[in-house]
């Protein structure tokens, strides 16, 4: 006889994303033994940044641009930045940002770039304590009411260049040279006046390693770094691997710019990236002297963040000491980062996978997860796991593709097959082969679309694990296991997702989110969004659009229950190589009988019951596969794992003894592969 139980106290009717709520730094993760920062702030790419106090507390805020157009912001408290996703909603940010006084009214204003290498304008119409920003000029006109052009590829600054104490526009051109607007107007009331486009005759010929001479996009920054009160100038050029010091040899109100070095510092310590470097000088110690920050805007796959340099004398050219290439020290792999969380010691707890895009090789990188099942704790072991690597990118995706009790390695490869990896060492123990080409039924290399991403699971319930891909076209494809668990045969099915298309860039997940029994369908793309389907009639169909969204672009989602609370939470990779976390929320109900549950595949119980001391859990299994047991209060909070890892089918017995729970009611509950819920009440006499 069947009764229902609410493990918690309500249940939710629809599946909605407010079920799962993001937190930023409620997981530890470290690496080279130091606890990261704002973890799951999500990464950034070629981060376009300025340094500047935006709350009038007289500490440095920070705010980034990254290439996928996401914009953020790191609020200073007491000398720590702290990831704020809630600053700035109203600000439509394009191509730059640049912050600055423009009106004289004591606080920020904001331009940013428009269409067709336009401007726009947004004033700050809070105040430097409470800011608040409104759109007033698009485009920004110059005095005679023409548009004023900045190249959207390049970094303009506003600074007051004549010394009349208002600020000018100086905008770097990809011919080389300068663009000049001077502010006629008031400190109060700008008006820009175009000058020139070959503002004083400078002429940038970027030359990267073993390439010819070219001009570039650019990136400029003004600041006194000879401290003789004018403002010299760092370059970073499209095709410079450094950057070029231009020294002010003129005065404040009539500068005379003039290369000096085509890297900078001057020192064993001198910047050497891919290229396009982005300079930001400011005393972010406040020791009176500008430090130095560059950012990457060439290259998006590269770890670092961005790079700090100290002020170490007096010398404009070779002052500057390397401090950190990852100034932001958080959880970022470069780019595509594609999470997998397994267990792969047999330890009771999930460890983290993150695959990534990198030229010339994508690689796979380790984070083993040393707390537990309801507190876990990363630890960075390799950004090379297993020597694991293919050309530009690579997706994981760990199953016990053998049915032998350990984990196998399916990666996804750029060109769109499918390497495998089997585990010839334990389930404690791994040791992978080398790779093999997935094959079909017909002995056929299994191939998709490029940016392939494979996942394994039990698609039409017949107790094998078929393969579904995701891929750059957007859309999906069924392999059918047509063997076993323990020998798989891959036929494809054509038209099981014929009628999903999520544009490009389709990334699947599967997950019995709001625990109704079926598999729910989250598929990201390119868009950075996610995508809700759910089973009707046997075919998935649309629910959600944007299910969740605003992820920047190429949204890979792995779902885990992380805290070990019965539901599984949300991870979310994207082009920018971080993760964004949501836990799960949802309350729930679940069913349970007094000895066998759902289609008799699995029996519980135990004796004695009502027991004292111990009691010994019995399970029945007609299935062998990877289980979870563990013990719940009837607030739904789990207690102790007794076992998590793989069960033969059969008969099974689990020794329990209780010593820090009170006397009461509680369930022993067992969760199968397919995320089903098995449940059987006990009491506890103590």
């Amino acid at each position: 006889m069947k009764y229902i139980f609410y493990i918690i106290l309500f249940s939710f009717i629809q599946i909605n994303a407010q079920i799962f709520e993001r937190e930023i730094s409620t997981i530890d993760f470290f690496k080279n033994n130091k606890l990261l920062e704002n973890i799951f702030y999500g990464g950034v790419n070629n981060p376009e940044f300025q340094f500047i106090d935006i709350n009038g507390d007289t500490n440095s805020d920070l705010f980034i641009l990254s290439s996928d157009g996401t914009f953020i912001s790191y609020i200073n408290d007491n000398n720590n930045l702290l990831y704020n996703d809630n600053y700035f909603s109203e600000l439509k940010i394009s191509n730059w940002f640049f912050f600055v006084d423009i009106d004289n009214d004591d606080d920020y204003d904001c331009f940013t770039g428009a269409e067709n290498n336009q401007l726009s304008y947004w004033e700050n119409i809070g105040d430097k304590f409470n800011p608040n920003f409104r759109l007033q000029l698009e485009p920004v006109l110059d005095d005679n009411n023409e548009p004023i052009f900045s190249e959207s590829v390049s970094n303009p600054v506003f600074v007051d260049i004549d010394n009349d104490n208002d600020f000018d526009l100086i905008s770097g051109n990809q011919a080389g040279t300068v663009t000049f607007y001077e502010n006629i107007g008031t400190a109060d009331s700008f008006l820009f006046k175009f000058i020139t486009n070959n503002w004083n005759d400078i002429l940038i010929v970027g030359t990267k390693q073993n390439q010819i001479q070219k001009h570039g996009a650019s990136s400029l920054e003004f600041g006194d770094i000879d401290s003789d009160n004018d403002f010299d100038i760092l370059w970073g050029d499209f095709f410079s691997n450094s950057l070029y010091f231009l020294e002010n040899e003129g005065t404040p109100e009539n500068p005379d710019l003039n290369l000096k070095s085509n890297i900078f510092p001057v020192n064993s310590d001198s910047i050497n990236t891919p290229g396009f470097n982005m300079p930001r000088l400011f005393d972010i110690n406040k020791d009176g002297t500008l430090e130095l920050f560059v950012s990457v805007l060439y290259e998006a796959s590269i770890d670092e963040t961005i790079i700090y340099y100290e002020r170490i004398d007096s010398n404009p050219l070779s002052g500057y000491k390397l401090l950190t290439k990852d100034f932001l020290y958080s959880l970022d792999i470069g780019s595509k980062s594609i999470p997998a969380f397994v267990d792969i010691d047999a330890d009771g707890d999930k460890d983290l996978f993150i695959g990534s895009e990198k030229n010339p090789n994508g690689t796979l990188y380790f984070f083993e997860n040393e707390g537990d099942n309801f507190s876990p704790e990363f630890i960075f072991k390799d950004s090379l796991f297993s020597n694991i690597q293919s050309s530009l990118s690579i997706a994981p995706a760990f199953v016990d593709i053998d049915f032998d009790g350990d984990y196998d390695l399916l990666i996804g490869r750029f060109l769109g097959e499918i390497d495998i990896y089997i585990n010839e060492g334990t389930n404690q123990s791994y040791s992978f082969s080398q790779p093999n080409t997935l094959k079909d039924d017909l002995g056929n290399n299994i191939k998709f679309s490029n940016f392939v991403r494979p996942v394994l699971i039990d698609i039409d319930n017949d107790d094998d694990l078929d393969l579904v891909l995701g891929g750059f076209n957007g859309r999906l494809q069924l392999y059918r296991n047509n063997g076993s668990k323990f020998n798989y045969s891959f036929q494809k099915d054509d038209t099981y997702f014929e009628e999903i298309d999520v544009g490009e860039q389709s990334a699947p997940a599967f997950s019995d989110i709001d625990n109704d029994g079926e598999l729910e369908l989250l598929i990201g793309n390119r868009d950075g969004d996610l995508k809700l389907f759910k089973k009707e009639n046997g075919n998935y169909v649309l629910k959600d659009e944007k299910f969740l969204s605003n992820f920047g672009g190429d949204s890979f989602p792995s779902l885990v229950d992380i805290d070990s609370d019965g539901d599984e939470d949300l991870f979310i990779g994207n082009i920018k190589g971080g993760i964004y976390f949501y836990r799960n929320k949802l309350i729930t109900k679940v069913e349970y009988s007094n000895s066998i549950n759902h289609k008799n595949e699995v029996g519980i119980s135990n004796y004695p019951n009502p027991f004292n001391n111990s009691t010994i859990i019995n399970l029945q299994l007609e299935k062998s596969g990877m289980y979870n047991l563990a013990v719940y209060n009837i607030l739904g909070e789990r207690l102790k794992t007794i076992y998590d890892g793989f069960i033969e089918a059969g008969v099974k017995s689990f020794y329990f003894a209780p010593s820090e729970i009170s006397s009461g009611n509680y369930f022993i509950v067992l969760l199968n592969h397919n995320q089903q819920l098995f449940v059987h009440p006990v009491i506890y006499l103590k």
